[in-house]
């Protein structure tokens, strides 16, 4: 999976959608961060955007994310990453934000 992180986005490719997490607060704590923003399931339906805390963790080379629905109050691991330890040689993807 690539992550684009980039412009207040974190955003990802998942089949045939793109997600989208829009963050409008961003705070560190000892853990990582914490964060607040919306999340669309769906980047190109604008309809579909919910409201949610997210709690971002950084463990040695992993990057987890978890997320708590403002109206379910439901907590959802998000994905984990994990740092590629082979170099890319490749160019770097520009952030898709449109």
């Amino acid at each position: 999976m690539t992550v684009w992180l980039c412009q207040g986005h974190m955003r990802w490719q998942d089949g045939m959608l793109t997600r989208d997490i829009c963050f409008s607060s961003l705070k560190p704590t000892s853990a990582g961060f914490e964060a607040e923003g919306f999340f669309h399931e769906d980047w190109h339906d604008p309809g579909d955007a919910q409201g949610f805390t997210f709690e971002i963790h950084k463990t040695g080379d992993r990057l987890t994310v978890h997320g708590t629905d403002w109206a379910e109050g439901i907590r959802d691991e998000f994905f984990s990453l994990d740092r590629d330890p082979t170099p890319n040689d490749g160019p770097a993807m520009p952030c898709p934000i449109e």
